[in-house]
């Protein structure tokens, strides 16, 4: 149901937004989990491969923050090394839902600064203007990304063939991120 919808996002109204301020990508949670870096998620959070949804598309786990109010995603990629994710994805926590706790984490949030409830200007300051942009239902989608890999060091330094950021706006305020990898 999750690859409808952003097939549906990526058929639905594209815009690009234009050339500007160059775009950053994020790596990290709180500066302490950290991208396609296994010892961030052991020291953090233990091995935590036997908690992987083998059935979704990409195997994943949830965790929620302290508050129960957020959720976090990690995205592992099969063939990858083991507790190494390449895929963050933080959102407010659906009413119902039951994730594991981590304690320690009071919110969930990129080195950018970018938090959840944020304004979609405020976005833009952080992260530039060469974004595309989607609309559908009510939700606006601000998609970075950096896709050549011969002439970008970052994409080059990981060996992987890009990287994309999403923003989910409703009523004009981030209530999903997702950033990380591209699968190859």
């Amino acid at each position: 149901m999750r690859h409808i919808t952003l097939i549906a996002f990526s058929v639905l109204l594209f815009k690009f937004e234009g050339r500007g301020q160059k775009f950053e990508p994020d790596t990290t949670i709180n500066n302490i989990l950290k991208i396609e870096d296994y010892r961030s998620i052991e020291q953090s959070l233990g091995d935590i491969m036997e908690k992987l949804n083998h059935a979704a598309p990409l195997p994943d786990v949830y965790y929620t923050n302290s508050l129960s109010n957020l959720y976090l995603r990690l995205v592992f990629f099969p063939g990858s090394t083991r507790n190494s994710f390449s895929r963050f994805e933080i959102g407010t926590k659906p009413a119902g839902k039951k994730y594991e706790m981590l304690p320690k984490f009071n919110d969930f949030g990129p080195e950018s600064g970018i938090s959840i409830g944020d304004s979609m200007k405020s976005v833009i300051e952080k992260k530039g203007s060469s974004y595309k942009k989607y609309r559908n239902a009510g939700v606006t989608v601000l998609f970075y990304e950096i896709s050549d890999m011969s002439g970008n060091h970052f994409l080059q330094c990981y060996n992987m063939p890009g990287y994309s950021a999403k923003y989910y706006f409703r009523n004009g305020k981030l209530f999903k991120m997702s950033y990380g990898f591209d699968y190859p």
